[in-house]
Parts: structure tokens; sequence; C-alpha cells
């Protein structure tokens, strides 16, 4: 039954019209992220000097700055239509960088999820281990470093196997 309570909700936000309205947003940022886009290549705003940005066509800006604008409202939430069109220039505009910046900025909000999901699987089997395992192996440990100088610690030898010779 709960895979056909998500799909009624799905089809429930489809009949409604919220979809409408995050279409209507879509458009809108996607328009003005492209007007963006040509905005950058007509400025000539990278003036980088590498071939392949140069000989690029003006629609390789257009859609760039487009999805920059919608890359850009997953992280800023506009709360009126005059900051939602200047965040989509501005987004569109910035386009390449801000896509580039966005990956390294989700890619470590990833890594920060992974490194916690680790920490907390391994960290209490770990916690565990410590608390079962090292105080004997410390107290075995000490008892030999006690009984070590009278008859010498084992394993230890004359010759040391790296340098090939003796000490």
């Amino acid at each position: 039954m709960d895979e056909l309570e998500g799909i009624y909700r799905v089809i429930e936000y489809l009949s409604s019209t919220k979809l409408l309205y995050t279409i209507v947003i879509i458009i809108i940022a996607a328009a003005f992220g492209a007007l963006g886009g040509l905005t950058q290549f007509l400025v000539g705003r990278d003036k980088t000097g590498r071939e392949d940005d140069a000989n690029r066509p003006w629609l390789y800006s257009v859609v760039i700055g487009a999805t920059a604008a919608l890359a850009s409202l997953f992280v800023f939430t506009p709360t009126d239509p005059i900051k939602l069109i200047g965040l989509c220039l501005i987004a569109g505009y910035a386009g390449k960088a801000l896509l580039d910046s966005l990956r390294t900025w989700l890619d470590n909000l990833v890594n920060r999820r992974v490194d916690v999901r680790v920490e907390e699987k391994f960290g209490a089997m770990a916690s565990e281990l410590m608390e079962h395992q090292v105080p004997g192996l410390v107290e075995q440990r000490i008892e030999e470093r006690l009984s070590g100088p009278e008859k010498g610690t084992p394993g230890e030898s004359d010759t040391d196997p790296k340098r090939g010779g003796t000490s």
C-alpha cells in the first residue's frame, strides 16, 4: 500500500495548481538565465584567451545561462518576482563559473554526508572494539615493557633486516 500511496501523492501533485506555478517559475528562470547567458556572450566577459571558449556559438552561452539559473534555484530561494528575475540574470551571466562552483559545493556536501555515515557506522564499532580489546592489549604491552629489560623484548635481535647488518 505504501507504493500506491506514493503514486497517489504524485498524481495529486500533478493535478494541483502547484504544478502550474512550478512550471511558470521554471520557465521564467530559464528565460532570464538564457538572457543572462546571451549578455555574457555579447559582452565577451570570458577573456581567458582559450580558443575553445572563443569559438563556441552563442547558443552555448544561452543554454549554460539557463542551466545555471535553474541550478541556482536549488541553492537560493527568491521571495518575490523581482528577486527571481535578478537572481536568474546574474546566474545566467555567471554561467559556467556558477555551475562549477555549485558542482564543487555539492561534491563537498555529499562527501560530508558520506563521512558522517561512515563515522556513525564505524564509530560505534570502533568504540566497542576499543572497550573490549584495547584494555587487555595495553595491560599486555605494559607487562612486556616491565619484563623487557631483563629478558629483552620478544622478537628483538642484534641484526636489523632493514639495514642489513648489526646495530
